[in-house]
């Protein structure tokens, strides 16, 4: 019946297999339901557009690229392409990170249409936490292109990324780099 198929998808959204849009008020997969299936990762065609542009990243860096999209109000990594070299940051393929201070989430709240997050928690020194100050950087953000985590997730590792774009101009996620602070400079 009706009510017991709501407390079913609500507890499906609780845990993250099923997630409410807020403008029609119906759901849809969550992030877990990706993370769970590989063979749905395989079909996601977002995927399969970057890997040329994740292969390119690699060769001209050397540095580990990664992709993500805005999942639950956070950076949800879809697919990674590993450097060679022996000391590199990886991101695990299902893995959420914040939007405040990673570079692809800093590239989904400046590019799309995130809200920016009520809770700031710091997670090094470097973190903005202030969200007058976070606003003045998705500024700065949209003026140059692109975001910088300049050790703000954290320390010892910096990352750049930019938005990644669908036909039509709308923000469908993040591409970047990532890499020892020591290797990528600012």
């Amino acid at each position: 019946d009706k009510g017991s198929a709501s407390r079913l998808v609500q507890t499906l959204a609780k845990y993250g297999y099923a997630e409410k849009d807020m403008n029609t008020q119906r759901y849809r997969l969550g992030p877990h339901v990706v993370k769970l299936s590989q063979r749905l990762l395989a079909q996601m065609s977002l995927r399969d557009e970057a890997k040329p542009f994740f292969h390119k990243l690699v060769d001209s860096t050397n540095e580990c690229a990664h992709l993500a999209i805005l999942a639950r109000g956070q950076a949800f990594y879809l697919d990674q392409v590993e450097s060679s070299a022996t000391l590199r940051v990886n991101a695990d393929i299902g893995t959420r990170a914040p939007l405040h201070c990673t570079a692809l989430g800093k590239a989904l709240l400046a590019f799309g249409n995130a809200p920016v997050p009520v809770e700031l928690h710091a997670h090094t020194p470097r973190t903005i936490v202030d969200p007058e100050l976070l606003q003045t950087h998705m500024e700065r953000v949209r003026r140059q292109g692109y975001a910088l985590d300049d050790e703000e997730y954290t320390i010892g590792v910096r990352c750049a990324a930019a938005p990644v774009y669908d036909i039509s101009g709308k923000v469908v996620g993040a591409i970047g780099i990532s890499g020892p602070a020591n290797r990528m400079t600012l």
